[in-house]
């Protein structure tokens, strides 16, 4: 598939189109780039010009200089890979956080999204409980500036409940991707703590806004957050198939139910 380069202010990202059709651009999550969401491309190619990119400072793409990239400058970047791709308004995907960059997005610039579909953005500030989370992200934070990247990670990951045990050897992915992990909690991770979407413009803008939750995570953090998300904005959170990371494990379903809403 095609493969190009954007340069966008402060970073170049990196990015690939498959398929025909409507634009669809797909926003992975945390410290994920563009290979995240391999095995969903080819399905959503049959019916779409498919978009996926790696955020700026991970995977193949760059940024200029240090800082946090906080939801909005990430926004910013879609926006402007909308416009490279499309001559008009585009539908978007977005999963955990990247679902937080999407709701920024077409917030911000609800001109350039058509559909926004924001898969399980974990708006802990919605939540009753969200000085824990709070708390619990600065306990993150402690750890990464204490003892790095993927010491980090497997604190989030059991604070999160996708991990019961943060000892133990490094799983050998983590190894792997230690660059982009240190990028996602020393810059990423800290402007994610307290965001809460516009939705008074997310509400009056033109972008139509669906959000949805894996029918295997209800009840944790994130679908829980997303169910709050769906609240504010006055709609019914839509089910999809699986968890908080199913278009991994269940490509075809995952395919069909975003089809379903975006049709």
């Amino acid at each position: 598939m095609p493969e190009n380069s954007l340069r966008v202010p402060g970073a170049t990202l990196h990015y690939e189109v498959q398929g025909s059709g409507p634009v669809l651009v797909l926003i992975p999550a945390a410290f994920m780039g563009a290979s995240a969401f391999g095995g969903v491309v080819p399905r959503l190619a049959r019916d779409y010009t498919v978009v996926r990119y790696d955020p700026r400072g991970l995977a193949l793409s760059t940024v200029d200089g240090p800082g946090e990239m906080p939801p909005e400058v990430l926004a910013d970047d879609v926006r402007h890979l909308i416009a490279a791709v499309s001559d008009g308004p585009a539908h978007v995907f977005g999963t955990s956080n990247g679902a937080i960059n999407g709701l920024s997005l077409a917030a911000r610039h609800p001109e350039a999204v058509r559909t926004l579909v924001a898969h399980e953005p974990p708006v802990v500030e919605l939540l009753p409980e969200r000085e824990e989370y709070r708390a619990e992200s600065e306990r993150v934070k402690a750890v990464y500036e204490e003892k790095g990247p993927i010491a980090a990670m497997r604190a989030f990951m059991v604070g999160a409940g996708f991990a019961e045990d943060a000892g133990g050897e490094p799983e050998p992915w983590m190894l792997m991707m230690e660059k982009d992990i240190d990028v996602f909690y020393g810059r990423i991770y800290p402007a994610l703590r307290g965001f809460v979407p516009d939705f008074a413009a997310l509400r009056a803008g033109s972008a139509k806004v669906v959000i949805a939750g894996g029918i295997e995570s209800k009840g944790e953090i994130a679908h829980r957050a997303a169910a709050a998300a769906a609240t504010e904005l006055g709609t019914a959170i839509v089910d999809f198939p699986g968890d908080h990371g199913s278009f991994t494990a269940h490509p075809e379903a995952f395919a069909r139910a975003l089809r379903e809403v975006l049709d």
